[in-house]
């Protein structure tokens, strides 16, 4: 063996682990000369801790368990592309949180409101005794619920139960006048597309039409919940887009906001939605209810002008997405963009609630939106009143204005 290649082997085989995990990084040094590391799945099992090594350069690089990053706040622009992983798309706010487990509901000065609740289910309430849970959102500081129309003979059902229900007067909702807390209903017509199926047999858009135009007490105040759920295919993928089509064209033609439910169908349900925007009331008026998606799925909603609704999925244990793409965005873009709901009897904000037994299955109610609301703060770094505050203000201008 010539001298060269005896001392080449003695150096790698006294090269240390860190080292030979620095040989199996990839760095780019396009961006100003600066050695950028790229995610390398192979360092998923190194120690925790970050060392620090130097180059012939002068420069150094930290070496990471698992996917290295960068110290830059934006991901970097160059490197091998690895597997599973697209530094171009990754968003560059953390997604980690850890709520505090509060001892009691949190309170607001503001009164919150509730841009969706399933209070009739399917068809089948979901809560038998109603009327008690409307007074526990009230004494929680809720001061409006909107119940989702889930299929045609629902929201027929619940536009038949606002009528009849002794909503609050200004001087409740103002605040003006000392009165008995008291929650107003208010309804949506619309067929969820997992049972887009139901449409035609229930009358179709005609049936819809004379559910809204039926309305006495109280307007229907948005078309919904309607739109596409590819994850969930008890109504075929070409009916539901159908159905959302129909939905849609009566969103414009009765300038009716939307509520609008996208799962696992993101690039069909943007391409079916986008030509109706500038036809509707505003574009904010289309609301994606019940976002959970990340940064790139936010990004495409904001720059439509769509309003989003959050909901106790962010306080629950697959939140790191959307956390992500919240903090990504900021609370100066989504200010005049977000409102809150409960999704009751679903989606329970569990993380941030007063700790139960585990054993317990605990429904989701309205009177819960306070955590909600906390939990959004939270995430963002906002005041609980500022957020309950920029919340109500949107939910009133989007979907309320017409009540008044």
């Amino acid at each position: 063996m010539s001298p060269i290649n005896a001392r080449f082997w003695r150096v790698l085989s006294a090269m240390s682990p860190i080292n030979a995990g620095l040989s199996r990084l990839s760095f780019s040094t396009q961006n100003d000369g600066e050695i950028q590391p790229v995610d390398d799945p192979g360092l998923t099992k190194r120690k925790k801790n970050k060392r620090v090594k130097s180059t012939k350069s002068g420069k150094s690089v930290a070496v990471c368990s698992g996917p290295c990053k960068t110290e830059s706040a934006v991901p970097p622009e160059h490197g091998r592309a690895v597997k599973d992983i697209r530094l171009q798309s990754r968003p560059v706010a953390p997604s980690r949180v850890k709520f505090p487990h509060l001892s009691e509901m949190p309170r607001y000065t503001t009164k919150l409101i509730d841009i969706g609740v399933n209070l009739l289910g399917y068809g089948t309430s979901a809560f038998p005794d109603f009327t008690s849970v409307v007074d526990q959102a009230a004494d929680s500081g809720v001061s409006d619920i909107v119940i989702i129309g889930s299929t045609i003979p629902v929201s027929k059902q619940a536009q038949i139960l606002v009528d009849s229900w002794p909503n609050s007067g200004p001087e409740e909702i103002t605040g003006a006048a000392a009165a008995p807390a008291r929650c107003s209903l208010h309804f949506m017509a619309g067929c969820h597309p997992c049972r887009a199926s139901d449409f035609a047999p229930d009358g179709g858009r005609q049936a819809l039409r004379d559910v809204i135009m039926a309305a006495r007490q109280q307007p229907c105040i948005a078309i919904g919940e309607c739109g596409l759920d590819y994850k969930d295919l008890s109504s075929a993928a070409d009916v539901q887009r159908e159905v959302f089509r129909e939905h849609l064209e009566l969103a414009v033609e009765l300038q009716k906001p939307l509520f609008l439910h996208e799962r696992g169908a993101h690039t069909d349900f943007v391409d079916l939605l986008s030509p109706y925007i500038p036809r509707l009331p505003s574009a904010e008026s289309a609301c994606i209810h019940c976002f959970t998606g990340n940064w790139e799925q936010l990004q495409t909603y904001l720059d439509l002008g769509c309003s989003i609704g959050i909901t106790g999925w962010i306080a629950g244990s697959r939140k790191s997405s959307l956390i992500a793409a919240l903090r990504t965005a900021g609370w100066e873009r989504l200010r005049d963009r977000l409102m809150i709901e409960s999704d009751a009897p679903a989606l329970l904000p569990k993380y941030i609630m007063p700790k139960k037994a585990e054993s317990q299955d605990e429904k989701n109610v309205p009177a819960n939106l306070p955590y909600v609301c906390c939990a959004l703060a939270w995430i963002l770094g906002v005041d609980g009143e500022e957020v309950a505050k920029a919340t109500t203000d949107n939910a009133r201008r989007i979907f309320l204005q017409q009540t008044q």
